[in-house]
């Protein structure tokens, strides 16, 4: 199975859990678990940047798309897939909706800042 697919199984089968920092961002961010649970567990999320090498282990920025059409970004670890657990836990290391400022059309591609 994909990492995607495996991700997008976790989330939809409740085996996630979540530091206090994305609690935090939630809020911020006015991001509910439901949009959470949709936007990573059903409609064609994608991963946007993988950070295989991450200091505190392998995780992912994902981008799902809501029922509006808002999108919003997840990071995700994936420890216990990369090392072929059995049912793995996903960690939800931060979420946000993306400022159109900042990001490309799309929400996939960060802009690029121009030179001072």
């Amino acid at each position: 199975m994909a990492l995607l697919d495996e991700i997008s199984q976790a989330i939809r089968d409740g085996r996630y859990e979540a530091g206090p920092h994305v609690g935090a961002r939630r809020k911020k961010h006015a991001v509910t678990v439901d949009h959470i649970e949709h936007g990573l567990g059903r409609d064609a999320p994608e991963i946007i940047k993988d950070y295989k090498r991450d200091r505190r282990g392998p995780c992912c920025l994902i981008r799902g798309e809501l029922l509006s059409g808002e999108v919003i970004h997840v990071c995700v670890g994936y420890s216990e897939i990369a090392f072929g657990a059995q049912n793995p836990t996903v960690f939800l290391i931060t979420c946000y909706r993306p400022d159109p400022g900042q990001w490309e059309p799309g929400f996939r591609r960060k802009r690029r800042r121009r030179p001072r």
